[in-house]
Formats: C-alpha cells, sequence, structure tokens
C-alpha cells in the first residue's frame, strides 16, 4: 500500500488506499452523533459490516498511545480493546450518573447581620494599613469625609443599641444631637 503523506496532491475521482487508523476525525466536526442510515452508507461504502465500521470508530476514541500500541502490537485482539473502550465508557457514564444523584454540597448562606459583620471586620482590615499619607489631597478629603459618614452611623447605631453611654457620643460638625 501507498503510504500517503499530507503533501500529496489528491486527483478527483481516482481511489486511494488508506489505512483506517490513519484517518483523523475532524476537530471542526460539528455532529458528535453518526445516525444508523449513514453508518450503513459508510459501511458499504468501505466494503465492511456496520459493526467493522463501528469498532474501528470506537477504537479510534482510544488515547494515542493506546492505539498506537495496539497497532503496532498485533498480538492485541480488537475485542480486548473494545472491552477496554467499553469499560471506559462504562466507567464515565456511571461516575456522571453518580454524582447527578448525589446531593450537592450545600453552601451555608450567611445571614444579612453575619454577612454585614464579616464586610465590616474586612473593612476594619483594610483601613488598618491603608497609605493615605501617599494619598493626593483630594483622596485624602474624600476618604476623610467617608470617615465621618461611616462614624456618624457608628455612633448612631450603638446609641440605638444601648452599647454607647450618651456621655461618650461626641459632637460631630452637622450632628445637632445635644446629648
Amino acid at each position: 500500500m501507498e503510504k500517503l503523506s499530507m503533501a500529496t496532491k489528491y486527483v478527483k475521482g481516482k481511489i486511494y488506499k488508506l489505512a483506517i487508523a490513519d484517518l483523523q476525525p475532524d476537530p471542526n466536526q460539528t455532529r458528535s452523533f453518526m445516525d444508523t442510515n449513514a453508518l450503513n452508507e459508510l459501511a458499504d461504502a468501505l466494503g465492511k459490516s456496520q459493526v467493522a465500521v463501528s469498532t474501528t470508530i470506537t477504537l479510534n476514541k482510544l488515547p494515542e498511545d493506546v492505539r498506537y500500541a495496539c497497532r503496532t502490537n498485533p498480538n492485541i485482539p480488537k475485542i480486548m480493546l473494545m472491552e477496554a473502550a467499553m469499560r471506559r465508557k462504562f466507567k464515565k457514564d456511571m461516575d456522571k450518573a453518580g454524582k447527578a444523584t448525589q446531593p450537592a454540597a450545600v453552601k451555608q448562606r450567611l445571614s444579612k447581620q453575619h454577612s454585614l459583620i464579616m464586610q465590616t471586620d474586612g473593612l476594619t482590615g483594610k483601613l488598618s494599613g491603608l497609605p493615605w499619607q501617599e494619598w493626593s489631597e483630594d483622596d485624602w478629603n474624600d476618604l476623610t469625609n467617608t470617615l465621618l459618614g461611616i462614624r456618624s452611623q457608628v455612633q448612631g447605631l450603638l446609641r440605638d443599641m444601648n452599647a454607647l453611654p450618651a456621655e461618650d457620643q461626641p459632637v460631630l460638625p452637622g450632628n445637632n444631637n445635644l446629648a
């Protein structure tokens, strides 16, 4: 049999002998399912039985190193490869089915309260190492105003929770509470 290379010029209408093992699937092929009629037509065109064509297609789905070992070792029967391929497919399908039947790990949702506590704690950590001295004057002023707003909110919340004695509450600019 003549060995063909990628550089071979093919002539339309001429028949070429190719080893089925040398055929590679088109990586851009969108069909992953081959219907029975098309498979029968392919088998008729190749002069092989549908079983032989199906076997070859299945064997070509095996990893390249396994296919190579089998092509170069005539002592490995196709039936043994088919069994190996079927076992792999069966295991893969069972693993997939097993994952589908097992309940997904339930991710515990944080309450709104706990989420706020975590966010506040995270903000406290970010503020502790803040290099504000390196900032522009505008950024510094924006941060100052934001922190004063947070302080006002925190003090009001602490007062509402009775967690801050009235005498410990500083009077802030714009805060007209006379405690």
